[in-house]
C-alpha cells in the first residue's frame, strides 16, 4: 500500500500551530518591553519580575496551545471520516445529481506523476495488485454511470409526465377559472335582477301604501258624503214640512180672512137689526158672532176644526158656564130684538155697539192663539161709516 502524502488542509494546520506557538513566546518579551519603556525601572527588578512571572506566562502559553492543536487535530479527523463515509455510500440515490468522489483516479493520477519513485519503492505485484483494484473500481464506476443513466433517463420520463401532468392542471385550472368567472358572471347577473325584482316589490309596496291611502281618504270622503247626504235628507224633509206648513197658514190666513169677511158682514146685518138693544144685546151679539164663525169654520174645514178644537179646549172649558148664560142672554135677545125696535134705543145701541168692539178687539188680542179675528176687525172709522148708513136707514123707515 502507497503512504498518503499530506495535504493542503494539513499543511495549513501545522503552520496555524506554528503561529501560535511564535506568539505565544514573544507576547512575554513584547510586554516587558511595553512595560519597561512605560515606567523605565531597573534593570534588576524587571529581570527578578520576568523570571519570577515568565514561567507562568510560559506556562499558559503552552496549555492555550495544546487546547488549539487537539482542536484542529479531531477537526482534520473528522473531515478524514466524512470522505471515507463518502466513500462507502458515494452510490446512495441521495447523491445521484453529485459528481462522484473518484479517490481512485487520484491515486492513479498520483501514480501517473511518480512512477520512478513506485519502482524504486515497490515491487511489480503491489503496483499489478492496485492496478487490478483499479480496473474493479473502474468496472463498478462503469455500473455505476449506467445505473445513474438509467435513473437520469427514468427522472427524464418522470419529468416529462410530470409536465403533461402540469399541463393538464393548468389546462384544468384555466377551464376551471372560466366557469367560475361564468359562474360570478351569471350571479352577477341573478343579484342585479333580484335587486330590480326588490325595486319592483318596493315600489308596489309604495303604490299599494298609497292605494291604501287613497282608499281610507276614500272612504272618508264616502262617509262624509253620506252624512251630507242624510243632512240634506234632513232638510229637505225639513223643507219640505217648512213648506206643509206654509201651506197651512196660509190655508188659515185664508180662512181667518172668509172668517173676518162673515164677521163683518154679520156684524153689520145685527148693528142693522138691533138698533135699539141694550148693552147685554151687544154682549149676547158678540157670543153669538163667535159661535156663528166656530161653527163656520168646522163645516168649511173639518181637520182644522179638530185642530181648533184641541187648541181651544183650554179656552173652552173655562168658559163653559158663560157660554150658558150667553145662551141664555141671546134667546132674550132675539126676543127684544123681534118685539121692540125703537128710535130712540138705536142711538144708546149704536154707541154700546162701538164700546162693545173696543172690548172685543183688546179681548181678541189677548186670545190670538184661538184662531179669532185679531188684526181683521173693522176700525173706527168703517164703524162710523157703518153708524151713518144705520142712521140713513132708520130715517127712510
Amino acid at each position: 500500500m502507497v503512504p498518503e502524502s499530506p495535504t493542503d488542509n494539513d499543511k495549513s494546520i501545522i503552520d496555524w500551530i506554528r503561529y501560535t506557538v511564535a506568539c505565544a513566546f514573544l507576547l512575554p518579551c513584547f510586554l516587558v518591553i511595553v512595560v519597561f519603556l512605560k515606567y523605565e525601572g531597573a534593570w534588576s527588578m524587571w529581570l527578578s519580575l520576568f523570571l519570577s512571572r515568565g514561567i507562568y506566562i510560559v506556562l499558559a502559553t503552552l496549555i492555550f496551545g495544546c487546547f488549539i492543536i487537539t482542536f484542529f487535530k479531531n477537526k482534520v479527523q473528522g473531515y478524514s471520516r466524512g470522505d471515507s463515509r463518502s466513500d462507502e455510500s458515494w452510490c446512495s440515490p441521495q447523491d445521484l445529481w453529485k459528481t462522484p468522489h473518484l479517490s481512485v483516479c487520484g491515486d492513479l493520477k498520483s501514480l501517473s506523476r511518480k512512477p520512478f519513485l513506485l519502482e524504486d519503492v515497490y515491487d511489480s505485484d503491489a503496483v499489478k495488485q492496485m492496478l487490478r483494484e483499479a480496473d474493479t473500481r473502474n468496472e463498478a464506476l462503469k455500473r455505476e454511470l449506467e445505473e445513474l443513466n438509467k435513473t437520469r433517463i427514468d427522472l427524464e420520463e418522470r419529468s416529462g409526465a410530470l409536465e403533461r401532468e402540469k399541463a393538464k392542471v393548468e389546462e384544468r385550472l384555466e377551464e376551471a377559472k372560466y366557469q367560475s368567472a361564468l359562474e360570478s358572471e351569471s350571479l352577477r347577473k341573478e343579484a342585479a335582477i333580484t335587486q330590480r325584482q326588490l325595486q319592483q316589490v318596493l315600489e308596489v309596496s309604495d303604490e299599494k301604501e298609497m292605494l291604501s291611502r287613497e282608499v281610507s281618504s276614500i272612504s272618508r270622503e264616502t262617509r262624509i258624503t253620506e252624512s251630507a247626504l242624510k243632512d240634506q235628507a234632513r232638510l229637505t224633509t225639513r223643507l219640505e214640512e217648512a213648506r206643509a206648513e206654509l201651506n197651512r197658514l196660509k190655508l188659515q190666513m185664508e180662512e181667518m180672512k172668509m172668517e173676518r169677511d162673515t164677521a163683518v158682514a154679520i156684524a153689520a146685518d145685527l148693528a142693522v137689526r138691533a138698533q135699539g138693544a141694550a148693552d147685554d144685546s151687544a154682549q149676547l151679539i158678540g157670543q153669538w158672532v163667535r159661535r156663528e164663525m166656530e161653527n163656520r169654520r168646522k163645516k168649511g174645514n173639518p181637520s182644522m176644526g179638530s185642530t181648533v178644537e184641541t187648541d181651544e179646549v183650554s179656552y173652552s172649558t173655562q168658559n163653559i158656564e158663560r157660554e150658558n148664560s150667553q145662551n141664555e142672554k141671546t134667546e132674550l135677545f132675539q126676543e127684544s130684538v123681534s118685539t121692540s125696535l125703537e128710535t130712540e134705543e138705536n142711538q144708546m145701541f149704536l154707541n154700546s155697539m162701538q164700546e162693545e168692539m173696543d172690548h172685543h178687539k183688546v179681548h181678541l188680542d189677548m186670545n190670538a192663539d184661538e184662531g179669532t179675528i185679531i188684526n181683521y176687525l173693522p176700525t173706527v172709522g168703517t164703524m162710523k161709516n157703518q153708524e151713518t148708513a144705520c142712521k140713513h136707514s132708520v130715517a127712510a123707515q
